[in-house]
């Protein structure tokens, strides 16, 4: 049985939420409003029925992410399942360490507007990975692009996968890749549509 924990946001984006008179009265209402498109992992308000996902994440659930999360920094977090992001709006921030045993999926998406890394590894953060992570390309149209973004520390080991259909960077990061692990692009032509290492970072 897979187990579902989603994050969906609490209404539909783009919808007023306030009216007239509360706005005259000069609240600044952006932070209110980003809390549903946007959070912290253990945050219970963000998930489905308050339920935050186990640490760690057991095989046979699936994680998934409707917005922007973040994995906050002095924890480390485990996955031997499966985290996805299906929707545009959905976004992993890792400011944390990562054990991946499991699957990190990024798409494939049916129509993107922007250029987004939707993972995302920020400075000082870890992602050790056994298993795979891999954004995938857009289906349709050229009207936005799929980014997967590496700026910490990266140990790919052996059996890990960490693939890229579109966009790969990395700067001020260092990724070390064992015998028996890949980084593969999967495009038509096997490169990479957009390669960068920049900012000191060894590879």
């Amino acid at each position: 049985m897979i187990d579902l924990i989603k994050c969906p946001p609490k209404f539909r984006l783009g919808r007023i939420v306030a009216t007239p008179g509360a706005i005259a009265l000069g609240i600044n209402f952006a932070p209110y409003i980003n809390r549903h498109v946007r959070g912290d992992w253990g945050d219970v308000d963000i998930w489905k029925g308050g339920r935050v996902p186990p640490n760690p994440i057991p095989a046979g659930t699936t994680v998934t992410l409707n917005h922007e999360v973040t994995m906050t920094s002095g924890l480390t977090y485990e996955n031997k399942g499966r985290i996805e992001i299906p929707v545009e709006a959905g976004m992993l921030i890792i400011n944390s360490n990562l054990v991946n045993e499991g699957d990190i999926f990024a798409g494939p998406f049916q129509r993107l507007t922007q250029i987004k890394s939707y993972i995302k590894l920020n400075t000082g953060a870890k992602l050790i990975n056994s298993g795979t992570v891999k954004a995938f390309s857009e289906l349709s149209g050229p009207t936005g692009r799929v980014s997967l973004r590496l700026d910490g520390i990266v140990e790919n080991l052996s059996g890990g996968l960490i693939e890229s259909q579109d966009i790969f960077g990395m700067s001020g990061g260092t990724f070390s890749n064992a015998e028996g692990g890949t980084l593969r692009s999967s495009t038509e032509t096997g490169t990479f549509q957009q390669f960068t290492l920049s900012g000191g970072t060894s590879f």
